[in-house]
């Protein structure tokens, strides 16, 4: 916690943020799939959900949208596809 209440209270973000809640901006937030979690001995890969659940948190603090993708597009296409259509591109 101390270390993103560094983060948003710098300046250099404070000066982005307006930019990350802007129209023409697109988070994308994906959910962890258990099945599709793969250690490749880099990732912490046990505490997804909890990770999950800070980005929730976080983003829905500042303002920020996003869209989720999880279980419906487990392949790279579809995922493309989901995002595109959530841009309308």
């Amino acid at each position: 916690p101390g270390d993103a209440a560094t983060l948003i209270a710098s300046k250099e973000f404070q000066d982005i943020l307006p930019i990350y809640r802007s129209p023409r901006s697109m988070f994308v937030l994906m959910r962890p799939i258990p099945e599709c979690l793969v250690d490749d001995g880099i990732r912490n890969l046990e505490e997804g959900g909890r990770y999950h659940a800070i980005f929730l948190h976080i983003l829905g603090q500042l303002g920020i949208p996003f869209i989720e993708i999880g279980g419906c597009c487990r392949y790279l296409e579809e995922r493309v596809a989901y995002v595109r259509g959530a841009a309308w591109i």
